[in-house]
This record gives C-alpha cells, structure tokens and sequence, in this order.
C-alpha cells in the first residue's frame, strides 16, 4: 500500500508541475521604456533597413511638407476658379471642377467636350494645362 500511495503523491506532483509550471507565461512582463523598444523582423527584413537614417526624414521628397513646391495654373472652368499642374489632362481638371462638359470617346473624334480655351474653339479632352496661365474655359453648347 505504502508503493501505491508513493506513486499516487509522485503523480500528482508532476501533473501539479507540468500544468502550473507554464502558467508563468500568463505573468505580464514590465513595460519597456519607449526609446528601448526594437522591431524584430525574424530574420528575412532584418538588414534591410540597415543603412537608413529614419530620425531624419528627407523634407526634400515629394508629398512631405517643405519639399520642392510644383508650379500651378489657375483655370476658370465656366465660372469655378481652380489649379492645375502644368502638362496634366486638361479632361481631368474639368471633371474635378464639376463643370458641365461632357465626354464621350476622350480621343477629340466626336467633339462633344468641344469648348472655349482662352477664345479659341478646343477639344478639352485633348488639351494639356499650359505652362503659364491664366486659362478660362467656356461650354460651347
């Protein structure tokens, strides 16, 4: 009785430290200090990134704040006074106004974007923004 009784004790001590001894890892770790904190890619990234200055960012690229200003055109298209970029699809800055032209084939065939271009008679869906301005746009029909 005494093997039997030794054998029943040793059991539950292992099942006792085989389910409680991983519960450790439910204890919340302290909270590392913000400037400590690394990203760790596993190893495929991991170089990556090794030779860029990210502290600094270059306020000379495009989109960031600072960089190179684009030049602008202002258009007045049918009384709505927008900008466009230089050499952009003059289609585009008409659609984006909301003005009323209409387009169809968008290759200048059938002239129903057809209008006034600073005067002169244009197919708008061929038309580039100029690279000075001002442009004024007047629906035709």
């Amino acid at each position: 009785a005494t093997h039997a009784v030794m054998f029943r004790r040793s059991l539950l001590l292992a099942l006792v430290v085989a389910f409680v001894g991983p519960s450790a890892a439910f204890v919340p770790k302290a909270p590392t200090p913000v400037g400590a904190r690394r990203v760790q890619l596993n190893g495929f990234f991991d170089k990556a990134f090794a030779n860029e200055e990210i502290s600094t960012p270059d306020r000379t690229a495009s989109g960031l704040t600072g960089g190179t200003p684009t030049p602008s055109v202002e258009i007045d298209v049918c009384g709505k006074k927008v900008k466009g970029i230089p050499g952009q699809q003059m289609r585009v800055v008409v659609q984006a106004a909301r003005a009323p032209i209409k387009f169809d084939c968008g290759d200048g065939k059938c002239g129903t974007c057809e209008s006034l271009v600073n005067g002169r008679k244009t197919r708008v869906c061929k038309f580039a923004v100029p690279k000075k301005g001002p442009v004024k746009i007047e629906k035709i029909r």
